[in-house]
């Protein structure tokens, strides 16, 4: 597949998409782009348009993992290429692994954006890390403990309904307000994980010490406080990672 969308300014970057077959029957989307980024703000329609064509190849094709061919990409530097990278910003979906692969034109600019996310110099080895990566995450494997986490502490006390609104706004805000964070950054370029837990009114209050977290209220409840956002970080208190997961 080879497409770029009509909407908005053009773009000279291209896309092709392709999969990988690996021996276990999964299938890795690659999708290879070409051309120049613009720099800074100017770069941002070249990255909406980029991002559009990925995800128009991920409905299209599907796959276990995906990997962003950025090997003949001119990039220097600017945030739009975040929104490629941050394609399913659902927190109830599961994250989909993803690789980067760089080139002469682009690796200061994606190691200056995702510092700390590996940089790949050929889509083969990026795609064998995004199957090893889906084969854990099938399952369950927790095997990378260098990977930032975001954690979403969700009140026992708050109504379902409520709840996964919380949950889905409190992704969002948390992604706006830390984005610039080099953990963040890394986070972006990773898997994306996350943990929704649901927590007792002492476990939610405990852990506003943390820092780097932001506070969702809810009008509906009254102004309630009922969400808590933390920044992605590999490093967390032992008592985080006991909390009951959100079912």
């Amino acid at each position: 597949m080879e497409a770029s969308p009509g909407n908005g300014p053009p773009s000279a970057v291209r896309c092709q998409a392709s999969h990988l077959r690996f021996a276990d029957r999964r299938e890795i989307l690659v999708l290879a782009y070409r051309g120049a980024v613009g720099p800074g703000t100017r770069g941002a329609d070249d990255a909406r348009h980029m991002a559009a064509d990925a995800r128009l190849a991920l409905a299209a094709f599907g796959g276990a993992a995906l990997v962003f061919d950025l090997s003949r990409v001119a990039y220097a530097h600017g945030d739009g290429l975040l929104g490629l990278l941050h394609l399913d910003a659902d927190p109830e979906a599961q994250p989909l692994p993803r690789t980067l692969v760089a080139g002469a034109r682009s690796r200061d600019g994606l190691a200056s954006l995702v510092p700390g996310a590996p940089l790949f110099d050929d889509v083969a080895t990026a795609a064998a890390e995004a199957h090893r990566r889906a084969v854990a995450l099938a399952r369950g494997d927790d095997e990378r403990s260098d990977a930032p986490r975001m954690y979403i502490l969700v009140r026992a006390a708050v109504p379902l309904a409520f709840a996964v609104a919380a949950a889905a706004h409190a992704s969002v805000v948390a992604y706006a307000r830390f984005r610039d964070h080099g953990q963040t950054r890394a986070w972006l370029g990773g898997d994306l994980r996350k943990a929704i837990c649901r927590v007792s009114d002492a476990d939610f209050e405990r852990a506003r010490a943390i820092e780097g977290h932001v506070v969702i209220h809810e009008a509906a409840l009254g102004g309630a406080s009922v969400a808590l956002a933390f920044r992605p970080r590999v490093v967390w208190p032992a008592w985080v990672g006991d909390l009951p997961l959100y079912k």
